[in-house]
């Protein structure tokens, strides 16, 4: 990954050589908390640059190379190393892996270390960033297939639609959590294959007390009941993991 001036973002080398103010500074910092765009893009959309005076800066000042995009012939495995929806947030296309196994990607803002760094530690491999303009990112993000633009999110509110879908997602849960104590007392209470004797039997012989039987069963129903709470989330997303593409 290419280091550059101590890693500075575009907002701050801007703020060093005096082209925004800090309050203008602060306000870029608190739009791209809120809604994930890169400064560049909102330095440009809030005119405090125009869009050449992003290149110009990110290629004369940062030393990143310009990539003219619609030179490029994409393979659509490429594409599929970085999905949609990441790389239409964070306004980065994948262009091609050279030999050394680096990845080649094309971004408005090359300056966004988190960015790289999240695409590296998941790829496991190195990043080179390259610039290009907002309009070639895009048409690149245009070549993305329909299956790749399905976002878990979208596809979550496609199949809530469904009736199953949403009675799978209310009742699975206490279903399956309160399924085995059922069963448990349903056998115990009909001596099925003998388990009501051997209780009774094992009570009457001091092997194990109502008390101790108690304990166990309960630590090993609040156990199935953490798993179960953990595999839901991941069938059903209704956990809220972190970022990652």
């Amino acid at each position: 990954m290419i280091q550059t001036q101590n890693q500075l973002s575009l907002g701050d080398y801007m703020l060093r050589e005096g082209q925004i103010t800090l309050s203008q500074f602060n306000q870029v910092l608190e739009e791209q908390r809120k809604s994930s765009r890169s400064i560049g893009r909102i330095l440009v959309d809030t005119q405090l640059i125009t869009e050449s005076m992003r290149m110009t800066i990110l290629q004369n000042q940062f030393g990143f190379k310009l990539i003219r995009l619609p030179e490029e012939k994409i393979d659509q495995l490429i594409l599929a190393l970085i999905p949609f929806d990441f790389a239409d947030k964070h306004k980065i296309v994948p262009i091609r892996q050279e030999p050394d196994r680096a990845l080649v990607v094309a971004m408005e803002d090359p300056t966004d270390i988190m960015v790289i760094d999240m695409i590296e530690n998941q790829l496991k491999m190195d990043v080179k960033p390259f610039v290009s303009s907002n309009k070639e990112i895009a048409k690149v993000l245009n070549q993305y297939g329909i299956q790749e633009r399905l976002t878990p999110d979208n596809l979550e509110i496609n199949l809530n639609g469904r009736p199953w879908y949403r009675f799978l997602r209310k009742h699975t849960l206490p279903m399956m959590v309160l399924l085995p104590l059922a069963i448990l007392f349903t056998t115990i209470q009909f001596n099925w294959w003998g388990i009501g004797n051997l209780l009774n039997r094992s009570y009457s012989e001091g092997i194990i007390s109502g008390f101790d039987f108690f304990l166990y069963l309960l630590l090993l129903w609040i156990l199935w009941s953490i798993i179960l709470y953990w595999l839901n989330g991941i069938v059903f997303n209704t956990g809220k993991p972190g970022e990652k593409i």
